[in-house]
């Protein structure tokens, strides 16, 4: 093993008066120090993975609070056309008759999880894709409760990350 050379403070006396003067003196050293490098490289190590997945669910918490303001959002314009027009005529072609009005693309845009939103006329539901299963089941009380949607909103049985928000 290979030792290290280093310094510390070492009082010699000087003579034969006894005068001590202390002095940094090279002072060898034979020990292991790559152990408690390793120990504290675990250590860190660990407390950043703890950090991340810390961030990850704040993440995905911050996802799920943009997706009811979007979903708020919807619901308001939905409203606002529902007391202009019937539901009936809010259509999701671009080619609308006489008194139909197209579902604006406020609505029908790319939502924080990076999907597009769907409007199907009949019986008039958006299709509000999530990130997953999960972030689906946590909107569905959410949008039932606090946004008084119809309650056969739920997520689809088929496709668990879309969430149908079936309107009245």
């Amino acid at each position: 093993m290979k030792s290290q050379t280093h310094y510390q403070v070492k009082t010699q006396i000087a003579g034969q008066i006894g005068n001590k003067k202390q002095q940094y003196l090279p002072h060898k050293w034979r020990g292991n120090t790559l152990v408690p490098v390793i120990i504290a490289l675990a250590i860190s190590a660990i407390a950043t993975v703890a950090f991340l997945n810390q961030g990850a669910n704040l993440a995905a918490d911050n996802k799920s609070i943009l997706a009811q303001n979007e979903i708020a959002t919807i619901m308001t314009t939905w409203q606002t056309l529902r007391q202009s027009f019937a539901a009936s005529d809010i259509k999701q072609t671009t080619t609308t008759t006489s008194g139909e009005i197209q579902v604006p693309g406020s609505i029908t845009r790319v939502n924080v999880y990076g999907n597009a939103i769907t409007y199907i006329e009949s019986p008039p539901t958006f299709q509000y894709t999530t990130g997953s299963a999960s972030d689906c089941t946590k909107l569905v009380p959410i949008v039932k409760k606090v946004l008084m949607v119809n309650t056969s909103t739920a997520c689809d049985a088929t496709a668990t990350t879309q969430l149908n928000i079936v309107l009245d």
